[in-house]
């Protein structure tokens, strides 16, 4: 085996250390938001209903940070990529599947089942874009589950304040069905690759994000809910709408054809 020369060793030694380093801090804020998410747990049980939603926001918040890190620092991985889904089943998935037991479906003969189906919908989901994350660079495919969650939560942060205490379980069970199915959808759904600093200034997704910011600053209890239903809203819309038009276009094409041959008769 070679032996570096001192001076040398202490070099690569340093520039190991530094690579180790670049790949631990994404690796440490998905961590940190698994952290958050059992944290949330832990509220849901206590009863501290509203801080366990604000902590499950908190910590979808703090798990879009680690693919940011992981880009700037170059430290994409493997390992990293597995690590975030399986935190994001814990924060995403078993959390808010806890909450809303907790707060809604408690005393439901079947509110263990209705808890355990949002779980297994957001694992589902995970499995789903593991599966389809590489087809486009600017959408996802399906409704992110992180989203997803925020508008569930969202909802019980809105109600402790609204309302100061949690009424309408049969909304939140429809809410928990139609995000369920937007997850395992095929709506496209901008990445945050599509928001670079000319784009968010440039176009009218750039703008709402900007206003979504300024919004949560103002009234952060209604926000989770108010800016990713909107969002939501926003993306059905869009594609209704790329669906109408495609659907036009096909008609168009074909009464074409039909004009072409009877001319041509």
């Amino acid at each position: 085996m070679a032996i570096l020369p001192s001076g040398e060793g202490v070099t690569y030694a340093k520039i190991q250390d530094v690579n180790r380093l670049r790949y631990a801090v994404p690796n440490a804020i998905t961590m940190a938001s698994l952290v958050l998410g059992i944290l949330a747990i832990q509220d849901a049980f206590g009863g501290q209903y509203a801080a366990s939603a604000y902590l499950i926001v908190f910590a979808s918040v703090v798990d879009t940070f680690d693919g940011l890190a992981a880009r700037l620092l170059h430290a994409t991985s493997p390992f990293g990529k597995y690590l975030d889904t399986l935190c994001d089943a814990v924060t995403v998935g078993v959390a808010p599947g806890v909450l809303v037991y907790a707060v809604y479906f408690k005393d439901w003969a079947a509110g263990g089942l209705i808890a355990a189906g949002w779980t297994a919908a957001v694992l589902a989901r995970l499995a789903y874009f593991q599966a389809t994350e590489a087809r486009d660079r600017l959408y996802f495919i399906g409704l992110p589950s992180p989203p997803a969650a925020d508008i569930l939560v969202g909802f019980v942060l809105l109600s402790s304040r609204v309302w100061h205490h949690y009424p309408y379980p049969w909304l939140v069970f429809a809410l928990m069905v139609v995000l369920s199915f937007l997850m395992l959808s095929k709506i496209r759904v901008e990445k945050g690759a599509f928001f670079t600093p000319e784009r968010i200034v440039r176009t009218w997704r750039g703008r709402a994000f900007l206003l979504a910011l300024v919004f949560t600053a103002v009234l952060p209890w209604a926000a989770p809910f108010v800016v990713f239903s909107t969002m939501l809203i926003l993306v059905i819309a869009r594609e209704l709408l790329i669906r109408v038009r495609r659907s036009g276009d096909r008609a168009a094409a074909r009464i074409g054809e039909v004009n072409s041959v009877a001319a041509d008769d």
